[in-house]
Formats: structure tokens, C-alpha cells, sequence
């Protein structure tokens, strides 16, 4: 048993010198239910009604367990108080259920669903959070070492023009991990990404795992970020709204899968980026978008991004900075577009290679929304992985990710599938 599970199991046992029994106090656990009450105790047959009761009471070490339904939200869940680096405050979708909670009648522009506000050591999984008026989920100030998990977090952004689906401002050592968030932003809006995480004085953010999709502006946004990890996350078909039936771009939304910086500022950038994928994007797959500090792009495909008359390409690194690109793929089309100043190597169009679809298994992405994998990660499917012959095998060169035969492949997968790489400021609950 590790120190923070032996901690919640008997929380600050107490002893006299001689060593005699006191008293021990447990980690308490507390339930919310569509069904409860804010005058119960909070127990799994006497629950609350509210989420924000459970998490006024919550301490270091204590779990909230949501059962399924729908939680109006009219005003917004602020989350205050710390948990602790040896026991995180759990906030949990109770087991084979999923709760709702829903924003739609907030009429604050600016609120979120969820905030998390200078607070840290938080532990969130399994929820859904949807139709808020500006953020779905908000983590901001001086904040370190929050997880977000398996949540669903959609249609925010309802009023106004600043908003999303989860946004990390300020905030340091964030995990966002295998959530979908999509559909986020609403027609006429100039926001509306999937993820965004900005603002200088935070680093070590972490983003992994994750769907993002169908967002009215960008899909994942590094706005005045820096020093974020990037690794195994699907972004695909930002900058449309699919509200009619069928995907349409509404400007001004800008529609890039992943927006690597934009504020000009000498701390903005740096980020390493691995074994990502970008389709079918309405501007470019992945965007340098002037980030200052040189960014590490390894090992990405990029198939379809650029809608016709958007300007978009599947890479666009256009800024005088020495960001580093290799083993990537660019696919139908081939374009990119290259400031002189930047380092590329190794990548698909650097060793003349015409990518066709005789290459991968499978360009058909139906399957890309099915079901998770027993442990989260996204759904193991034969889409833009590496056919038995493609002449992009072995073609790369070593970045220090696991690869096996001569050399690394070209693109997200290894052919032979190995599993995403180990990352050591990866934040396990």
C-alpha cells in the first residue's frame, strides 16, 4: 500500500508517548444525488443535493461521489480548499453512473461550470459538463497539481465571446487526461476551444490522452503558455459546428488543431509535442502561432487539415524561432509551410516521400468517438496507424521515444504499436 492510500485508510493516527490508542480520523467519504438534501449528512442512503455542499466540506484525503442525473448549475461551483500532495480531495462520478452538470442557467457571460480557484491537489474523473456560459471547466491562480479525467465537457460557451471547453490559466503541473471535450463555442463567436491553457507564470502542464472536436475556434489553444507537454491526444474537424447535421465554419472562428502560442511574450513557448494526431482541421493541423521559446514537435500526423480558402496546411511553423520538427508525417496534402530559421529533419516531406493512403491501415475515422479502453486511454483502432509495408517504417531517427527495428517510424504509432511512452511529471492519482 502506497503512502497516500495508507494515509486515506487511517488518516492522522494519533499517540501518546507511551504509545497508547487516542483516536484516529478517517478520510470521510460524501455523496450527491439529484435526490438528496443540503440538510442530510451526506451519506450514500442520505445524500446531498448539491455538489457545492460536499465540496465546502471536503478535506485532504476526503471522496465526493456524484451519482447520475442532471444537476442544474445556474451559478457556478467554486472549488476552494486544498487537499494535500499525500491526499488528494477526490471528486468522482460514482461507479457505472455519470452526472450531469449542467450550466445553462447561468446568465454570467464570464462564469464557468466548474472553477477551480487557487486551489490545488484536487482529483476530478467521470464527470460531464456541459452548456455553460462561458467555461465548461476553469482552473486559474496559483494553483498546482490538479487532475482532470474522463470528463465530457461540451456546448459551453453559450453567451459572449470568451469561453470553452477546459481552460488552465496561471496554473502549474495540471494533468488533463483522456477527457473528450467538443462542441464547444456557438455560431458568431470569435471563441469556443476545446482546451486552452495560458497565461506565464504557470509550466509543467500536461496534456494527454485526449478527443477534441467539433470546437468553434481552436481545438487545443497554448495561448501565452509555456512549457507544456503535449503527448497522445486525437484533434480533429475544430472550426466547423455540426449543429445542422452536417459540419459548417462559421467565422471568425480560426479552426487550427493545435495552436502552439500567441501572445508575443519571451516566455511563451517551449512546449514538446509527440505522437499527436490532427485531421481534417478547418485551418492548420498544428501552428506555431508565433510562439517565442523553440518548440519540440516529434513524431505527429497530420492528414487533411486546411479547408479550401482557409489558408490552412497540415504544419505551419512560419515564425523566426528554431523550433524543431521531426518524424512527422504531413498527408494529403503534403503542404507546410516553414520559416527559414526552423530545425527540420527526418519528416515526411524533408525525404521526399509522397504519403498516400496505402501507407496506413485505415483513413476511415468512424470509429474514432467508440468507446475508451478499460484504462481510459483512447480507443485502440486501426485509423492513420502504419500499413505492413509502408515506406515509412524506419525512416525516422532517434528522439529518445521507444521505437523498434532499424530506426523510428515516420508519424504518431510505431507499427508495431508499442504503448505511449512513460512520462515522469505524469501525476498519478
Amino acid at each position: 500500500m502506497d503512502m497516500k492510500h495508507s494515509f486515506r485508510a487511517a488518516q492522522c493516527v494519533l499517540l501518546l508517548a507511551g504509545g497508547t490508542f487516542v483516536g484516529a480520523a478517517q478520510a470521510a467519504t460524501y455523496y450527491v444525488a439529484t435526490n438528496g438534501s443540503d440538510s442530510a449528512p451526506g451519506t450514500l442512503s442520505a445524500p446531498f443535493a448539491t455538489l457545492q455542499k460536499a465540496v465546502d466540506l471536503a478535506n485532504p484525503g476526503d471522496t465526493i461521489y456524484m451519482r447520475g442525473g442532471t444537476y442544474a448549475a445556474p451559478t457556478q461551483v467554486h472549488i476552494g480548499r486544498n487537499g494535500s500532495s499525500a491526499a488528494y480531495v477526490n471528486l468522482f462520478n460514482y461507479p457505472g453512473e455519470v452526472p450531469v452538470l449542467d450550466g445553462s442557467g447561468n446568465t454570467n457571460a464570464s462564469a464557468a461550470v466548474i472553477v477551480l480557484d487557487n486551489v490545488s491537489w484536487w482529483h476530478l474523473k467521470g464527470l460531464e459538463v456541459r452548456n455553460g456560459s462561458g467555461w465548461g471547466i476553469y482552473v486559474r491562480g496559483t494553483t498546482t497539481n490538479d487532475i482532470l479525467e474522463l470528463c465530457n465537457v461540451h456546448h459551453n460557451l453559450r453567451l459572449g465571446e470568451s469561453g470553452g471547453g477546459i481552460n488552465v490559466e496561471n496554473a502549474s503541473n495540471i494533468l488533463i487526461l483522456n477527457n473528450d471535450t467538443h462542441n464547444n463555442g456557438h455560431i458568431g463567436s470569435e471563441g469556443g476551444s476545446g482546451i486552452t491553457i495560458g497565461g506565464s507564470s504557470g509550466s509543467g502542464n500536461v496534456i494527454r490522452g485526449n478527443r477534441i472536436y467539433h470546437n468553434n475556434d481552436n481545438g487545443l489553444a497554448l495561448w501565452n503558455a509555456y512549457n507544456v507537454l503535449v503527448e497522445n491526444n486525437w484533434s480533429f474537424e475544430n472550426g466547423y459546428d455540426d449543429s445542422q447535421g452536417t459540419l459548417i465554419h462559421y467565422p471568425p472562428g480560426d479552426g487550427p488543431g493545435y495552436k502552439l502560442g500567441g501572445s508575443g511574450s519571451s516566455v511563451d513557448g517551449a512546449h514538446i509535442v509527440r505522437n499527436n494526431l490532427a485531421w481534417k482541421n478547418y485551418y492548420h493541423g498544428f501552428d506555431d502561432n508565433s510562439a517565442d521559446q523553440p518548440l519540440q514537435v516529434y513524431n505527429n500526423t497530420a492528414w487533411a487539415n486546411g479547408a479550401t480558402g482557409s489558408g490552412g496546411t497540415n504544419f505551419a511553423f512560419y515564425s523566426a524561432v528554431a523550433n524543431v520538427l521531426t518524424n512527422n508525417v504531413a498527408f494529403t496534402p503534403n503542404t507546410v509551410s516553414f520559416n527559414a530559421a526552423v530545425r527540420q529533419s527526418f519528416n515526411s516531406w524533408n525525404l521526399a516521400l509522397t504519403v498516400t493512403s496505402a501507407d496506413f491501415q485505415s483513413l476511415d475515422n468512424s470509429e474514432v468517438l467508440g468507446p475508451r479502453n478499460a484504462d481510459g486511454s483512447l480507443p485502440t483502432i486501426s485509423f492513420l496507424k502504419l500499413a505492413a509495408g509502408s515506406q515509412l517504417i524506419d525512416k525516422g531517427t532517434d528522439v529518445g521515444l521507444p521505437y523498434t527495428g532499424s530506426a523510428p517510424d515516420l508519424g504518431a504509432y510505431e507499427y508495431s504499436s508499442l504503448p505511449a511512452p512513460a512520462d515522469l511529471r505524469q501525476i498519478v492519482n
